[in-house]
């Protein structure tokens, strides 16, 4: 189906309203779903509402959360995200690094106790939109095996760097798994098959069954390469947040998901717009080499979701008829009704 835009945020805010959420907390949600959908992330959009409304019910995430600081230095924040919904307290561990790296030129969160946060370069673009240099990295339930096994062990383990440039900022988003958890359900509900190298079963045999790869695991992207930033992503957003590692459980009962945020600012090194303008003309040098064949032009890391973005903020948002059923599904008994934001 075709949504707008500003009907789903209004549907998302809903929701989140709905569960109990403050208004700001429900913008906040709503925001980072939305422009997850409307880039072509369908996988950590609106399919994440229908993840998220359950484990609020149970009480096992928390809206009127309130994310706050466990321990700090002046470059350096621990933060405890009281079990919000992942991007509240993500928003706010961003913020407080871009407040810190304004003042001493580098800044970091660790940010643990959240639920799953959606697309990790939503977060870091807007430090690039502040003219400032974002590095975000993300671990949560484990669902790619280890280069060599076939149990789950690592998260899909994103890591997303925003740069800014002149015009769109350079906006890198990228999972050490070949896929997500998410891609495999949005391929189930659609009853299309997944591409080769995706995944294995749970006998470790390679499927593209993505029933078959939700039972088993996801594969790392390039084999050991992917393997080995997925280790540094579940060693920085897992054991240095303090949320863990691998699939035993936390001993405290703490979530799984963690997340480390880095932001410079270019300024503490550079003339900040100087720094811009030679990003862009690098750039530029790059789209104007010589192509290899079979390519119409050379992409920087972004460029294709922006160009989605403007699409569909023109044209509607693609929103996958099993999922809109599904979140459906969960928000009527909050008194939330689906068809008066599908029209």
């Amino acid at each position: 189906m075709i949504l707008a835009a500003a009907a789903e945020r209004r549907y998302v805010q809903a929701i989140v309203r709905a569960l109990g959420g403050t208004n700001a907390e429900a913008a906040a949600v709503a925001a980072a779903i939305c422009e997850a959908d409307l880039r072509g992330y369908t996988s950590h959009g609106l399919l994440r509402v229908a993840d998220a409304i359950p484990l609020v019910r149970q009480g096992v995430l928390r809206v009127g959360a309130r994310p706050r600081i466990a321990a700090e230095r002046p470059a350096a924040v621990l933060m405890d995200g009281d079990r919000a919904l992942g991007p509240w307290a993500t928003l706010a561990a961003m913020r407080e690094a871009i407040a810190r790296a304004r003042r001493v030129g580098t800044a970091s969160v660790a940010l643990y106790d959240c639920g799953h946060i959606g697309a990790a370069g939503y977060y870091v673009e807007r430090a690039a939109r502040a003219d400032l240099i974002g590095l975000l990295v993300t671990r949560g339930n484990p669902g790619m095996h280890p280069y060599g096994g076939v149990e789950r062990q690592i998260g899909t383990n994103p890591l997303a760097v925003a740069i800014p440039s002149v015009g769109e900022p350079f906006l890198l988003d990228m999972a050490a798994s070949a896929t997500s958890l998410g891609a495999l359900r949005e391929a189930l509900a659609r009853g299309e098959p997944i591409a080769p190298g995706l995944a294995v079963d749970a006998a470790g045999q390679p499927t593209t069954d993505p029933a078959a790869g939700l039972a088993g695991a996801l594969s790392p992207f390039g084999g050991a390469k992917g393997y080995g930033l997925g280790l540094v992503v579940e060693i920085l957003g897992g054991l240095l947040t303090g949320a863990g590692a691998g699939n035993a459980p936390h001993p405290s009962g703490r979530l799984p998901w963690g997340v480390f945020v880095v932001v410079i600012d270019p300024a503490a090194y550079t003339d900040p717009t100087e720094f811009k303008r030679a990003v862009r003309a690098y750039f530029a040098r790059l789209k104007a080499s010589r192509l290899a064949p079979g390519f119409r032009e050379i992409l920087i890391p972004g460029e294709r979701a922006f160009r989605r973005r403007r699409e569909q903020l023109a044209h509607g948002v693609q929103i996958t008829d099993a999922i809109w059923a599904e979140v459906a599904a969960l928000a009527r008994p909050l008194g939330v009704d689906a068809a008066e934001y599908a029209s």
